[in-house]
């Protein structure tokens, strides 16, 4: 009988322990009575693991750091995303419906430290690539925003501290500068390094192709910053020898330069160089070469492409040789190679400079007698037919392109919901995502993306049906 009691209190004791476990846990179904004291967390000097599908997903530090996808954090925040998905590591939007300036990501360095720096991204192409309905990128501080690029041998593109760049609109500014309230007020100042001679200058602090509206110009003329003046007498016998002449430009034959096409009026520097030879030089032009993509704007003149390549439909790069090449390459012969992304390129020397083109810019060229310039070309069809060509700019072009490989649907814009176990269609335009709905049938959700990027992209739609 005395074994029965014990056994009936050791029974009681675990009930009422379990109880006490139990009124300490918090409840998956939310909990009430909670007081300034309670908490979720260590109450010694251990690491907080919170994890799903018993994979740890974040982590907070004795210490207070905080890790998402990183188990040692060395920052307040550290986030590390994965090595396969493609999708941003952080996705901040603002839907605020208002008039009001809402701010997708404030970051600041208090204002006690003298060297406080608000933001450091580093990239590979691009540290910050900043799109906005109204600014893309806004910097406060000494230094609003600081660029700095740094060539590394081997790097596809020469260093671009900042690059600017508008498409549409009324008034474009690809980089816009204001100043005021200073003691000198300097809205762009650009430096370069001058190694360059008086005969062959190559360094320029301003690089501009295309008109240059100035209400006032200064350059420096004191005598003070000059030596060796020799006087050149009297000019009027020089003056009287300049020829003035009305002209247009050949920008057919030199589309990169990107001259006026309307009438001049002006010198001839051949004869300007004939009475004053120091007023003629001789420039070397850089090589456009997108700051992203590595790949040259420039192109070279029609007329020399033409007598080089001619568009051939039969071929895979859409291009074929007008001339021998070498003993295995005959005029006629299919011209370039293809890269790892699918595309071809052709290699052309110019100027005594050997360089690799993509071949559907060329066909452009060729078909068009226009260079494209920093214009993306658009497969009108897909990637594979160079012949059937349109510009179209970066963004839009994007929105061309077909399905990404490695999703669960054979759909663009169609993903599998495993959790509820259903289609799911989204599109994306100027960095922001659209969640059309949810959908028991794959081909549903298809029809619900063709019809959002109809609306939204108009011909430069990539659709999944075309009926």
């Amino acid at each position: 009988m005395k074994k029965v009691k014990l056994l009936c209190g050791l029974a009681v004791l675990i009930t009422v322990a379990t109880q006490q476990v139990n009124a300490q846990s918090w409840n998956l179904n939310g909990n009430a009575g909670t007081t300034s004291t309670n908490y979720i967390g260590t109450s010694d000097a251990k690491t907080l693991k919170i994890k799903t599908n018993n994979v740890t997903r974040m982590v907070v530090s004795s210490s207070g750091k905080i890790g998402i996808g990183n188990a040692a954090p060395v920052s307040r925040l550290d986030i590390i995303g994965s090595t396969t998905a493609i999708d941003p590591v952080v996705s901040i939007l603002g839907k605020y419906a208002g008039s009001a300036d809402v701010i997708g990501l404030n970051i600041a360095s208090v204002t006690s430290d003298t060297g406080g720096i608000g933001l450091v991204a580093n990239g590979n192409f691009v540290g910050i690539n900043g799109f906005g309905n109204g600014v893309g990128v806004e910097g406060d501080g000494n230094i609003g925003v600081l660029g700095f690029s740094s060539y590394a041998p081997g790097a596809l593109v020469d260093p671009t501290g900042t690059w600017g760049q508008t498409i549409g609109g009324n008034v474009g500014n690809g980089i816009f500068g204001i100043s005021q309230s200073a003691t000198q007020n300097i809205s762009i100042w650009g430096i370069a390094t001058d190694t360059s001679t008086a005969t062959s200058p190559v360094d320029f602090a301003g690089y501009f192709q295309g008109n240059v509206l100035a209400w006032r110009y200064f350059t420096p003329s004191d005598a003070r910053l000059k030596s060796n003046v020799q006087p050149l007498g009297s000019v009027l016998s020089k003056l009287n020898k300049l020829e003035t002449a009305t002209y247009n430009f050949r920008t057919s034959e030199y589309p990169n330069l990107y001259l006026p096409s309307d009438l001049q009026t002006g010198f001839m520097a051949a004869n300007l160089q004939e009475q004053f030879p120091n007023l003629v030089q001789d420039v070397t032009l850089p090589e456009k070469i997108h700051p992203k993509t590595g790949a040259l704007i420039s192109l070279p003149p029609f007329e020399f492409v033409s007598e080089l390549l001619e568009v051939c439909q039969n071929s895979p790069s859409g291009l074929a040789w007008k001339v021998a090449r070498t003993n295995n390459i005959k005029p006629g012969s299919f011209a370039g190679f293809k890269k790892p992304n699918g595309y071809y390129q052709i290699c052309i020397t110019y100027q005594k400079k050997s360089r690799a083109y993509y071949a559907h810019r060329i066909v452009f060229l060729l078909q068009h007698k226009q260079d494209p310039g920093a214009f993306q070309i658009d497969h009108i069809l897909n990637k594979k037919d160079n012949c059937a060509l349109r510009l179209a700019p970066a963004q839009q072009n994007c929105f061309y392109r077909n399905k990404r490989n490695k999703v669960s649907s054979k759909y663009k814009g169609v993903g599998w919901h495993k959790r509820d176990q259903v289609w799911t269609a989204t599109i994306t335009k100027d960095q922001i995502r659209y969640h059309l709905g949810y959908f028991t049938n794959e081909k549903e959700a298809a029809q619900a993306y063709d019809k959002a990027a109809k609306k939204l992209f108009k011909q430069f739609a990539r659709l999944n049906f075309t009926d």
